[in-house]
């Protein structure tokens, strides 16, 4: 889990919205919901990570905050 890594995810409602809005269905359910959470937060986080060339402290943990605007993902 991410939190036995170091980093702490912060969202809000808004991003739980979203996943649910790209994910859900009503011919399909919830099927895609695991999708969608890859494809919104999972893998941009990854790419964030990588390139952010941020790692969790030594103590502590590494707090970053996932925010949604116009339907997009960003990290800080």
């Amino acid at each position: 889990s991410l939190l036995e890594q170091g980093i702490d995810l912060q969202y809000s409602a808004a991003l739980a919205k979203l996943v649910n809005e790209k994910g859900y269905s009503k011919e399909y359910g919830a099927r895609n919901i695991r999708r969608a959470v890859q494809e919104l937060v999972e893998n941009p986080l990854a790419d964030h990570l990588i390139t952010a060339k941020q790692k969790p402290p030594r103590k502590g943990l590494l707090k970053i905050k996932v925010r949604t605007k116009d339907g997009k993902v960003s990290f800080a």
